[in-house]
């Protein structure tokens, strides 16, 4: 199992996502990345360089929001990282990446849906796709626990490089 699913894992604000999409550049890849903009957070396609808008400005309470502590996530946003990621499981993309897993996750919310249909399509078909998702230091066992990946490869941000290139 350890070779299909990777977590790149890490302290919170120490670099994962700019190491992930300094090492995407090179390999053919589907998915998100949720980098800091002049706005708050974003949802990046990784596949295009799209980016959208993650975190609502201002009173966002009706605008189609899931609220996480201090932060306001567009609905839309959560939309359209499920789009992405289904389009690259739908062409075979080597690598699907989902940045990041946690709190709303556990939860119940977010990308949790997404990452279950995902999980359970790479189990249900001979495929070279695998998927990396990027989770906090601080949520790794529960993640890992509800997400029934005791058997995935758990890697730093220094060895990213470390993987397949594809």
């Amino acid at each position: 199992m350890h070779d299909r699913y990777i977590i790149l894992t890490g302290p919170t604000r120490t670099g994962k996502t700019t190491a992930l999409r300094a090492w995407a550049e090179s390999r053919t890849v589907a998915g998100f990345l949720s980098p800091d903009g002049p706005h708050g957070r974003q949802l990046m396609n990784v596949s295009t360089g799209e980016l959208r808008a993650f975190e609502a400005e201002g009173d966002a309470e009706a605008a189609g929001c899931q609220i996480i502590g201090r932060f306001h996530l567009l609905q839309s946003a959560f939309d359209a990282g499920a789009a992405w990621i289904r389009e690259g499981l739908r062409l075979g993309a080597p690598w699907l990446l989902m940045d990041e897993v946690g709190p709303l996750e556990l939860s119940g919310t977010g990308f949790d849906t997404l990452l279950r249909e995902t999980l359970d399509e790479l189990k249900g078909r001979n495929t070279i796709s695998r998927l990396l998702i990027v989770v906090r230091t601080q949520a790794l066992d529960a993640v890992v626990s509800r997400y029934g990946l005791q058997g995935a490869r758990k890697i730093s941000k220094d060895q990213l490089e470390q993987l397949n290139a594809s």
